[in-house]
């Protein structure tokens, strides 16, 4: 099995800066007073037009930043997921790990305590045959 290592705190940093996207939220709202004033060449030749056009730009502009703040929301929420999955992987980890030292040291325990018996049997088995008990 392939050992992956996680930079978790990477992860939790992107998920902090994408975070602070207020940037985006105030270029939409900017960009929207552009395209809502339809009066704002006045009384120039081809006004209307042009008021037109720029609101249609702007529109443009504002949808672009909608869909770029959903990707941003993805990545926020990619690298949270992220960070959340790393951090639960070293929690089980260490668990998994606690369970298995708890089992070898069990399992040494047991070796141990039957070497003990087995010595201790060995030795009394000597005594009693320089007692001459065999």
């Amino acid at each position: 099995m392939d050992t992956v290592t996680m930079n978790i705190a990477a992860h939790r940093n992107v998920e902090a800066a994408v975070g602070e996207r207020d940037r985006l939220a105030k270029l939409m709202e900017a960009t929207g007073s552009i395209g809502s004033n339809a009066g704002m060449f006045g009384r120039v030749p081809n006004g209307a037009r042009a008021a037109a056009v720029l609101s249609a730009a702007a529109a443009g502009v504002t949808q672009q930043v909608s869909e770029g703040g959903r990707t941003v929301d993805d990545i926020r929420g990619s690298a949270a997921a992220a960070a959340q999955i790393g951090e639960q992987s070293d929690q089980e980890a260490e668990r998994a790990l606690a369970q298995a030292r708890a089992a070898a040291l069990g399992h040494f325990d047991a070796a141990a305590t039957s070497r003990l018996q087995t010595a201790t049997r060995i030795e009394q088995a000597e005594t009693s045959a320089r007692a001459g008990g065999w």
